[in-house]
């Protein structure tokens, strides 16, 4: 109830906790995740589960119960109660009399695995399938039915993969905000980038190389090196399917995309493009090269002359634009002056018509 400091947010990105939401509550108007569906049947297996523990710790497992003149010494028969070869005396008449008895069987009041099988079911059936998680019901079950499953899970929870992108594009306009405010408190410093062929860069962080304004592309990517290894041996087989067919150059493009997924960076993968001859093919002549800068050279000089002219028409017309107002407003005030003089004199005597140049 006592706000003790106040801000403006450094971004104006809307607000600074974003939220994963994908099904509208009707009841409560609000939007929900997937967390809301299974927070009653989650409680409900937590308090069966915490009802059958108590249960289990509150009631006896095992003993006897023994009157005193059942034995004739009770130290010896506690000894030897437990073990399975012993023999044990007791007075004539305790058994047939029922002084030495068991005590009662823990009774479980039913119904509690029950609802800890509902719950559990319940959470499977609102929230993540435990197929999603690798977890088989079947250990029988053939791979490409298990891929399949795992299809029809990302299916059903398409709205949720929709939300959590919006929630990434959100997030990332967010830290561009805050990447450029740390940029401007670190300005100067040089920090460890990864750049082509996966080896490290050093970069100075400076202002003048941010843009005002980012787009956001969200795109997915291999997460574990399974992912990557299977991305890269796919584009190894397209590959093959391009060298069968004379397409060497395609093929060529392919198997060096593929480098990085199967783990070969830097300095090998730097020495399989030379041999591949893709540095050749790939590469601009000198000559060419440096003919190709002049023009653009030449072009930019072009550009900026023009852009130059363009300017100092736009202040010739301003100053052109000034003067003409400036004439405008002196012969209004001309104008104003004479015929204040016309009413003045009109006021002093009997005049049908009065004109006055000044």
């Amino acid at each position: 109830s006592h706000i003790f400091s106040w801000f403006r947010s450094i971004s104006q990105q809307g607000f600074s906790i974003k939220f994963k939401t994908g099904i509208f509550n009707h009841t409560k108007k609000i939007w929900t995740g997937m967390v809301n569906p299974m927070i009653d049947p989650q409680k409900y297996r937590n308090k069966s589960l915490t009802e059958l523990m108590f249960i289990i710790g509150a009631n006896s497992k095992g003993g006897v119960m023994v009157e005193e003149d059942a034995v004739e010494n009770i130290a010896d028969f506690e000894a030897n109660y437990a073990r399975t070869d012993a023999v044990i005396k007791v007075r004539a008449g305790a058994l047939g009399q029922g002084k030495i008895q068991p005590k009662a069987s823990p009774s479980i009041p039913t119904g509690l695995e029950n609802i800890i099988m509902l719950s559990e079911a319940s959470i499977n059936k609102n929230g993540v399938d435990p197929a999603l998680g690798g977890a088989l019901d079947k250990q029988d079950q053939s791979g490409i039915l298990y891929k399949r499953r795992i299809r029809q899970i990302i299916s059903k929870f398409a709205n949720y993969f929709d939300s959590i992108t919006l929630y990434q594009k959100e997030d990332a306009r967010l830290c561009a905000d805050l990447i450029r405010v740390w940029v401007q408190n670190n300005a100067g410093q040089f920090v460890r980038i990864t750049g082509e062929d996966g080896a490290d860069e050093f970069v100075r962080l400076s202002e003048d190389n941010l843009a005002a304004e980012y787009d956001i592309s969200i795109q997915e990517g291999m997460q574990t090196e399974e992912d990557k290894r299977e991305t890269g041996q796919m584009l190894g087989v397209i590959a093959d399917k391009f060298m069968a067919v004379g397409d060497v150059n395609s093929a060529k493009a392919l198997i060096l995309e593929s480098l990085p997924f199967i783990g070969i960076n830097g300095d090998v993968r730097k020495r399989i493009t030379e041999s591949m001859g893709a540095g050749q093919q790939d590469s601009v002549p000198l000559a060419q090269f440096q003919e190709l800068q002049a023009q653009l050279e030449q072009l930019q000089s072009q550009q900026t002359q023009l852009l130059m002219a363009e300017m100092q028409a736009r202040i010739e017309k301003t100053k052109a634009d000034t003067g003409k107002v400036a004439a405008e407003t002196a012969k209004a005030l001309e104008s104003a002056a004479n015929q204040g003089l016309e009413n003045d004199l009109l006021r002093q005597g009997n005049y049908t018509n009065v004109n006055v140049s000044i």
